[in-house]
């Protein structure tokens, strides 16, 4: 089976990745770069956080299982790849000062809720010790989710250069796509043939899915020597969740978990000040970090914010998109069930997501 994929981000890679371990053959379309040094893609902007379990804060309990589907994928792309992806599935922290103690308590009551209680373990006092004996200076309680993890997107964007794109019967990067539809993808160049079409231009697909928007992200990169924290951490708050997501050499990503605003605009003194303090509030050692980057983009969402596949088997064309916040967490679960919907049209798990349209 011959595919064509549109849009290089978290998703159409990911398609293309489990799509060649399927035998299909795959072209790979972006109108940017490979590997871009400037004009960020969203994919990019991303923390890269595995966290199934603490997304039920405010996401729908089926993304969820779509994320906790995707961590043994996630296991074998790690085992693909290798020392060179950074990859991590040793678990995750929630905290909250203690005026927001309340705020673990309702994370604690929706977990309960879809009896999931085994995802985590209460520690209080020096129990802490065992998962970060920085954080017992300010802290008495947390909430340890030992089977959450992380990727980092430029690790996962390198390998999947190296390893994953020479693959590919064709890439073509820089290559903006004027049309597709009718089993055709057709640019600047030529009409090339496939027997599907993957759309998966995220934002970028506003044109064709209306009902798509932007909700901005925001993220600061920071270096701490002194600080040896080694699992995401996510900061509870009643008007926002704030994460610290550790990456190697004491480098550490501080952002929110979304903004609804598609404004591409650089970050604001506000959001600094409110991301920069949170990340003080866990540990004041974080006063001497210095500030690497920020960097903000949109990430593309429907107005439920779960993701749909659309399916148009007469023209042999599928868009996937609105991932909201969850590419990195969803993608590989997400793009499963895709494949099999080309090589199987029978309806299967998380047949909700999907949409026929002959």
């Amino acid at each position: 089976m011959k595919i064509g994929i549109v849009g290089a981000g978290i998703m159409g890679r990911m398609v293309c990745l489990l799509a060649l371990k399927r035998g299909m053959k795959v072209s790979l379309f972006d109108q940017g770069p490979s590997l871009p040094e400037a004009n960020l893609p969203c994919s990019l902007v991303a923390a890269g956080m595995l966290s199934p379990y603490c997304e039920l804060e405010k996401a729908d309990f089926r993304i969820s299982q779509l994320g906790i589907d995707s961590l043994p994928l996630w296991k074998e792309i790690s085992q693909l790849m290798g020392k060179e992806l950074f990859f991590q599935n040793e678990g995750g922290l929630v905290l909250a000062h203690p005026e927001d103690q309340k705020e673990i308590s309702k994370l604690k009551n929706i977990i309960e809720k879809y009896n999931l209680e085994f995802s985590y373990k209460e520690l209080v006092g020096d129990q802490l010790n065992s998962v970060g004996p920085e954080l017992r200076q300010k802290f008495s309680r947390a909430l340890f989710f030992e089977n959450e993890g992380q990727v980092d997107p430029w690790s996962f964007y390198r390998c999947f250069n190296k390893m994953i794109l020479p693959q590919c019967e064709d890439s073509f990067f820089e290559t903006p796509v004027l049309k597709m539809g009718n089993h055709k993808i057709t640019t600047a160049q030529k009409n090339f043939e496939y027997d599907w079409i993957i759309d998966c231009r995220g934002l970028e697909g506003k044109k064709d899915q209306s009902q798509l928007r932007g909700v901005r992200g925001e993220i600061i990169k920071i270096h701490a020597p002194e600080i040896n924290l080694s699992r995401p951490i996510r900061l509870m708050h009643p008007r926002y969740c704030i994460y610290i997501v550790p990456r190697e050499n004491n480098h550490y990503l501080i952002g929110a978990t979304n903004l609804e605003s598609e404004d591409f605009s650089p970050i604001s003194v506000r959001s600094a000040l409110e991301l920069l303090s949170a990340c003080y509030s866990v540990n004041s050692s974080f006063s001497e970090a210095r500030i690497i980057e920020m960097n903000v983009q949109c990430r593309p969402a429907f107005p439920d914010n779960n993701p749909k596949i659309i399916i148009h088997r007469e023209e042999g064309l599928i868009r996937a998109n609105g991932l909201y916040r969850h590419g990195y967490l969803i993608s590989p679960k997400l793009s499963d069930v895709l494949l099999n919907k080309i090589e199987d049209s029978k309806k299967g798990k998380y047949e909700d997501f999907v949409e026929e349209i002959q």
